[in-house]
């Protein structure tokens, strides 16, 4: 909700309080000008809030309108690339050597050395690991197998 009473502040301060109904132009003047200053998924949500609105106005008070807001939503790519330093991957590991859970620092370990994913981890079988080759193959969504080579910190593998 206080995303929305932002929202709805930001496009009262583009478009003043008493601004009625928009056209196509000020929509996208709008996201231009929101562009400077917010991330693609804030503006998203001012189109969702002013879509609805238009989409309400349409359907519950029957008024013959046309949405300016309609497919208006911007691609947004939230990936997000933020690696561990040699630090934080450390602590990480010596406090899961603290824990009761066995295997939770070769379990973190392999994720770090090999980039594998929590859902590709947690997938992995003995029939995919091949300690004499050094390899570990995978199933993962943009291909359909991929293999990736352990280092010399998965010699204890075994243990697991």
């Amino acid at each position: 909700m206080r995303e929305y009473r932002h929202a709805l502040r930001q496009l009262g301060a583009f478009f003043g309080e008493e601004a009625g109904f928009q056209g196509r132009a000020e929509v996208k003047a709008y996201i231009r000008h929101a562009q400077t200053t917010l991330a693609p998924g804030s503006i998203n949500t001012h189109v969702a809030l002013m879509n609805g609105a238009y989409r309400h106005a349409q359907t519950e008070l029957e008024l013959d309108i046309i949405n300016p807001w309609e497919r208006r939503a911007l691609r947004v790519d939230n990936a997000r690339n933020r690696y561990l330093t040699r630090e934080e991957a450390d602590r990480l590991i010596a406090a899961a050597e603290a824990s009761r859970v066995w295997y939770l620092a070769g379990f973190i370990r392999l994720a770090l050395n090999t980039g594998m994913r929590h859902g590709e981890l947690l997938a992995l079988t003995w029939g995919r690991v091949d300690l004499e080759a050094g390899t570990i193959t995978f199933d993962c969504a943009d291909q359909d197998r991929k293999s990736t080579r352990l280092n010399s910190s998965h010699t204890d593998i075994s243990r697991m």
